[in-house]
């Protein structure tokens, strides 16, 4: 029921809010040690402070396995109820940890330094990071085109988080492809499917005209260039589009 979602979603919310400040706090701890500090403090011996950290790792792999569980539920025909929760559960996520990054150099950084400060680091990036490939993105472009609006809406504010460009849509082309495929879908006389193409051409444009800078024209064929990108402020952009 709506009311069961309801409840199970904030409870994993407060649950995912007690493990980051957890992971937190264990992060700190380790970067203290990996820089040669004493053992920090409440710890009365070293296999204490160990199983702190194996407990904070353990609750990342339970992050990590409810989103790969969340992943899993957001195939294409899948039911209302069950991709609704997973998006939700994703949105909680991503609320939590933010997005994070595809940039790794800070691991790598910290796997030539000392295993503690690996170890922190792990700790302290998203798990989200897993969902901002060009499969999941795919996936998630295709549940914002979904038939049922609360699933079109979940879909766009975990899209919006995504950092530009979105994966899958790194070049023009991409762009031209899926802007054609938005303006298609506005011109339908059903609304559920003109709702959706509207969601999807505001993520677009966001995206790429605002965030980004391209030169983004609609008419008479949707194409863009990343041409003087640089030389145009983000007001200046929202003004052009307008």
């Amino acid at each position: 029921s709506a009311a069961f979602r309801n409840a199970l979603g904030t409870m994993i919310r407060g649950l995912l809010g007690r493990i980051k400040v957890g992971q937190g706090r264990v992060a700190v701890n380790l970067r203290a040690k990996g820089k040669g500090s004493k053992l920090p403090g409440g710890f009365a011996c070293e296999s204490d402070f160990e199983s702190s950290v194996i407990a904070a790792e353990l609750a990342g792999e339970f992050v990590e396995w409810l989103i790969d569980l969340s992943l899993a539920s957001t195939y294409p025909g899948a039911p209302y109820e069950r991709k609704y929760m997973a998006l939700d559960m994703l949105n909680a996520v991503a609320e939590t940890w933010g997005v994070g990054t595809l940039d790794d150099d800070g691991l790598d950084a910290a796997l030539e330094s000392s295993e503690d400060l690996r170890r922190a680091i792990k700790l302290e990036t998203s798990p989200y990071v897993r969902c901002l490939g060009a499969d999941v993105t795919t996936s998630l472009l295709g549940a914002l085109v979904d038939s049922w609006d609360r699933l079109r809406v979940s879909a766009f504010t975990l899209l919006s988080r995504h950092p530009a460009p979105l994966q899958g849509v790194t070049t023009v082309d991409e762009f031209a492809a899926r802007a054609r495929w938005a303006l298609g879908l506005l011109r339908s006389p059903r609304v559920r499917e003109s709702d959706a193409a509207a969601l999807l051409m505001r993520l677009l444009l966001r995206k790429y005209a605002v965030d980004l800078g391209w030169d983004v024209t609609l008419s008479p064929r949707p194409m863009a260039s990343v041409r003087e990108a640089e030389k145009r402020t983000k007001g200046e952009t929202a003004a052009r589009l307008l």
